[in-house]
């Protein structure tokens, strides 16, 4: 069946899955009651977001291609660590 690293694989893709679905669910209600947009700001900021996520799909896809994965992997995570205490910090100072 799946050796411990496609379980892994599986796993993580399966709770990064949900993750996104609640946000896409959630983002619109946000923008309406917290922000005040109307329905074309929302429509225009979830289009452009959408628009955001193919163009880095592609550009990441193409560099993985090119690049040691490992290293394209380790380098996304060191990423993603380092900007959490900024979120943080930027939530604390509204």
């Amino acid at each position: 069946m799946l050796n411990r690293d496609l379980k892994l694989i599986f796993t993580t893709n399966v709770v990064g899955s949900f993750g996104d679905g609640l946000f896409a669910y959630l983002l619109p209600v946000y923008m309406r009651n917290v922000l005040e947009a109307d329905p074309i700001q929302i429509g225009i900021l979830y289009a452009l977001t959408v628009l955001a996520a193919a163009f880095t799909l592609l550009i990441s896809g193409t560099l993985a291609d090119r690049h040691d994965r490992k290293k394209n992997h380790d380098s996304g995570m060191a990423r993603m660590v380092a900007c959490t205490p900024d979120f943080r910090v930027r939530q604390e100072l509204d």
